[in-house]
């Protein structure tokens, strides 16, 4: 995806400016010279720090009529645009300061505060796609979009008794190679009871950097042992597959971000290749969506040549993107979908219906036909910002609309890897589609 950059901070000016010196003399107190005797007349060097004060004070005094700063018991506050928010919001916080400062009788935590701070101007936005992460929730968030994890690859629940139900061990990860298996109860972790602990604070426990080593106690079977682990890296898996009766091709993808492209190309040929399949269902029911070029990429695998999706930004430009790759899918395809399909989901699901060429089977998706980018800071802090909106290859907005299937069949239950044609009534519709294009 294009990443874009904002002008944020760019020849900003300084954000105070402490007025200090000696004002009455105008001169240097370091350095002594000798005083020229008093003719009447001004020196050159005189003239011309009398000229630029007078411009200085000429400055200031436009820009405090223009609201471009504010005086504060001798601090200048300066800012670009009067009509920014931060400029208009600095009285009122410097008002809050005062006060709290003054009267309150606890001292907060700075970074805490400045951090609340930063997370509140964001959200005054409204927009819930704009976020604002604080170092450690960014790099966890850029963690989490490459689809490479660090840690010992376990998905875990809280029990009513307070242990750690492990409910999936991710194959090739580092638990699965200590032998930690689906089902097992983790009571401890490195001799210390997680009954009573916040699942979060666990979690974080067990995670840890690369090459180091946890201690689990776990309890399978009534029988309880200690196994270590030593955490690494792993591929979250965001795709399943497997061939269901009838020769037909079921590939669930879980979202478009990190390693899912390869994941889902490697699936795709595997069915694909030499009639393995003589149809294929792709399920996006429950995908929320991610990266945008990932999106675009496996879509170029199945369209035929053309655009595949238009972004337009604040300004109107739009930006064009086309298939590139001559090979289209040539067996019947019936995409899954629901409410909780969103985005780069949804696009996958109106590109392939505009190209009327293959079905959308399930129910209306969520609506999010907008794209965000990322910045980080220079303190490791960043956000996440809408910047664009995108159209179908159609010419489509889905934006608060979302993508209206071909064949509508509501149920109770949303996507899994596991689908079950016999209790899955939008796979069983969407089988009895393909079946009759066989």
């Amino acid at each position: 995806m294009q990443q874009v950059e904002t002008d944020m901070d760019r020849d900003r000016e300084p954000d105070s400016l402490q007025i200090t010196g000696d004002e009455k003399t105008g001169q240097d107190t370091d350095t002594k010279e000798e005083k020229a005797p008093k003719t009447g007349r001004r020196t050159p060097k005189a003239i011309i720090a009398y000229t630029a004060a007078i411009a200085v004070l000429a400055l200031l005094i436009a820009a405090f009529r223009s609201n471009l700063i504010s005086i504060r018991i001798g601090r200048l506050y300066i800012g670009r645009d009067s009509g920014s928010i931060g400029v208009q919001s600095m009285p009122k916080l410097n008002q809050l300061e005062s006060a709290l400062e003054d009267f309150y009788f606890d001292k907060p935590d700075p970074d805490t505060s400045i951090e609340s701070v930063a997370r509140a101007y964001v959200d005054s936005y409204g927009d819930p796609y704009t976020v604002y992460y604080t170092p450690e929730e960014f790099a966890d968030f850029m963690q989490s979009s490459s689809g490479v994890s660090y840690g010992i690859g376990v998905i875990v629940g809280k029990t009513d008794d307070g242990a750690l139900l492990v409910s999936r061990v991710i194959s090739g990860g580092p638990a699965e190679r200590a032998g930690i298996e689906a089902g097992d109860l983790i009571t401890e972790v490195d001799g210390e009871p997680v009954a009573g602990e916040d699942i979060q604070d666990t979690v974080e426990r067990i995670k840890g950097d690369e090459g180091t080593d946890v201690a689990l106690t776990i309890l399978r079977n009534g029988q309880t042992q200690k196994i270590p682990v030593t955490r690494g890296q792993y591929d979250i898996p965001l795709v399943s597959y497997r061939v269901l009766d009838g020769n037909i091709g079921y590939l669930y993808l879980a979202e478009f971000d990190g390693s899912a492209k390869q994941q889902f190309l490697d699936a795709y040929r595997e069915l694909t290749q030499e009639d393995a399949v003589s149809s294929l269902v792709i399920d996006l029911r429950g995908n929320p969506g991610g990266l945008l070029d990932v999106d675009t990429d496996i879509l170029d695998e199945l369209l035929p040549d053309g655009t595949i999706v238009s972004v337009r930004d604040k300004a109107g430009h739009e930006e064009v993107t086309t298939g590139s790759n001559p090979d289209q899918i040539d067996i019947p395809l019936a995409v899954l979908v629901n409410a909780q399909t969103a985005s780069a989901s949804e696009l996958f699901s109106a590109a392939v219906q505009d190209y009327k060429v293959r079905v959308i089977v399930g129910t209306q998706t969520f609506g999010k036909g907008i794209a965000q980018t990322i910045r980080q800071f220079p303190d490791g802090s960043g956000i996440k910002y809408t910047v664009e909106k995108y159209f179908t290859p159609a010419g489509r907005d889905i934006h608060q609309v979302g993508v209206m299937p071909d064949i509508v069949v509501e149920t109770a239950d949303g996507g899994t890897e596991d689908s079950n044609p016999e209790t899955d009534t939008q796979l069983a519709a969407a089988i009895d589609y393909l079946e009759s294009k066989s």
